[in-house]
């Protein structure tokens, strides 16, 4: 007969013992039984949390072996159990503002069956939902290690906006009080997470330290900096004559400009207020000194020749419907145009070439009378509808393997992760690379075969990462702790015969080059110059 617990037994006409162990435990003649710890029947687990939080306890009399476990119950759709360990998580987190249990009380309540054979027991459990406070305090306004500065000298007196939230469950902190620099901030009545009050900020620059006080009078602290630079510029866009100069792009001036690489001098070359609907989608033919243009609400496309500083060729190459990315392919002498069409809710991509000039900017250059002329292409490929899955970022051509690179960002496993792949020409995939969301343009060292870019490029933290074109290998570059990266990295381009990498910076107002045999990063210090201005 199998071994008696210290609880109830009932004999039945066979052999068999059923013992009631809180959970009811069976027993067959076999010899053995299973019950579950008394207990082990009331959990709890922080909200958010992913993987295992809880694991099944059994007692095992005799010869019990394999035993497996499944769930049932009002909330057992809501999770999984290991079926051989007993290990038991959420299918989605749990999130204490958002309660999705059957009572809808951050209370979920699953029966839990172990089996072996003829024995099994059963155990009601309850896991109840803690709330986590995350709180955080942020400058919202100016952002971090923005440049507040304007043309004028002297200190500047700035209205700031600070953030102070549980970042968990997107509420105000109760009871909360602010400081910005020891000075209190008044909180706002519309939206009491935040904070608002006026800073001071020296010519140069100034540090910002702010404190958040939760209502135990805990503090919370960040730390950042705002510059005040004189005539500076906004460089959100850049391009390289190597060894020569950086062309900008400043959206602040509405202005494309030039910087000296041999003394940091810049000037205007042209002011024109509807230059920023020509970008971000643009590129540069350095052998040319031209811009190529996508004048967003025309759709046309332009080459505008800045070989002198006191003039300024135009040239018209017609309009293409749904470009989104340009770039110039300097050993075919031609402009690959990335468009997209989208019909009954399929976007298709296809890439374009537009034949170059050395005369005129485009082969057939169209003369520019106002009237719509479709640009004259050369359909180079027809991308499969899969290849672009989430929201399209960069396109780029490494001409040496005539290799096709196109970034997308999209949610992979729940997590933003940036997706980069490179393709032949007749569409075969060559390599495949993951890095992180919200990268800057993608630029190819061509040389090398490797592919530029930063990731997470708004933030302080973002990272400049390189991509080894023929096997997808990904590598930090350089990444921006330290007091020379400080804002954020909106454009890269590479010097490829000097070895240079150069990153503009349009909150920081900043333009920082890489040294990519040494892997050092430096600040190039920059004024203004005699403005020759061309108002077009």
């Amino acid at each position: 007969m199998p071994q008696q617990t210290a609880t109830t037994k009932l004999k039945t006409s066979r052999c068999c013992i059923i013992t009631l162990v809180y959970a009811i435990s069976l027993s067959a003649c076999t010899g053995g039984s299973i019950a579950f710890d008394r207990a082990n029947t009331q959990t709890d687990t922080d909200e958010n949390t992913n993987g295992i939080f809880w694991k099944a306890q059994v007692q095992v009399q005799g010869d019990v072996k394999n035993i497996l476990y499944k769930i049932s119950g009002s909330d057992a759709g809501l999770l999984v159990i290991n079926s051989a360990t007993g290990e038991l998580s959420f299918k989605i987190p749990a999130d204490f503002e958002t309660p999705i249990d059957s009572d809808k009380k951050n209370m979920y309540e699953v029966d839990i069956e172990a089996t072996a054979a003829n024995n099994s027991a059963k155990q009601h459990l309850k896991i109840a939902i803690k709330d986590v406070s995350r709180p955080v305090i942020s400058l919202e306004k100016p952002r971090p290690n923005e440049n507040v500065g304007t043309d004028k000298p002297g200190s500047m007196e700035i209205e700031t906006v600070v953030r102070f939230f549980d970042a968990e469950s997107n509420i105000p902190i109760k009871d909360g009080i602010v400081t910005l620099n020891t000075s209190a901030l008044i909180q706002d009545a519309v939206d009491p997470q935040l904070w608002k009050g006026k800073i001071t900020v020296p010519e140069g620059g100034a540090d910002v330290a702010l404190t958040g006080f939760l209502a135990d009078k805990t503090p919370i602290k960040s730390a950042t900096q705002l510059f005040n630079k004189r005539d500076s510029i906004n460089p959100s866009y850049l391009a390289v004559s190597p060894g020569r100069y950086l062309v900008f792009f400043d959206p602040d001036r509405s202005m494309i400009g030039r910087i000296s690489l041999e003394n940091g001098l810049w000037y205007s070359h042209i002011t024109n207020s509807s230059l920023p609907s020509h970008f971000p989608t643009f590129d540069w033919n350095s052998t040319r000194e031209d811009i190529y243009l996508l004048q967003n609400n025309t759709n046309n496309i332009y080459a505008l020749g800045l070989r002198s500083a006191w003039s300024l060729d135009i040239f018209y190459a017609g309009y293409i419907p749904g470009v989104v990315n340009l770039t110039y392919d300097y050993t075919n002498q031609r402009l690959i145009a990335l468009a997209k069409n989208t019909e009954a809710g399929s976007s298709q991509y296809r890439a374009l070439a537009l034949a170059t000039d050395n005369t005129n900017g485009f082969v057939n250059a169209q003369p520019n009378t106002g009237s719509p002329i479709p640009a004259i292409t050369q359909l180079l490929w027809e991308l499969p509808n899969d290849i672009i899955l989430g929201t399209f970022k960069y396109f780029n051509f490494h001409r040496a393997s005539k290799t096709y690179i196109i970034a997308d960002e999209r949610n992979i496993n729940n997590i933003q992760q940036t997706l980069v792949r490179g393709f032949g020409e007749h569409g075969q995939k060559k390599f495949e690379a993951l890095i992180g969301p919200d990268i800057s343009n993608l630029t190819i060292n061509e040389k090398e075969s490797l592919v530029y870019v930063a990731e997470n490029h708004s933030l302080a933290t973002g990272k400049i990462k390189s991509i080894n074109i023929n096997n997808g290998d990904v590598a930090d570059l350089i990444d921006s702790y330290g007091t020379s990266a400080v804002g954020a990295y909106s454009s890269i381009r590479i010097d490829i015969p000097n070895k240079l990498l150069y990153i503009g910076d349009d909150v920081s107002d900043s333009v920082f080059v890489v040294d990519l045999t040494t892997r050092s990063m430096s600040q190039i210090n920059i004024s203004s110059s005699t403005t020759i201005s061309n108002t077009q």
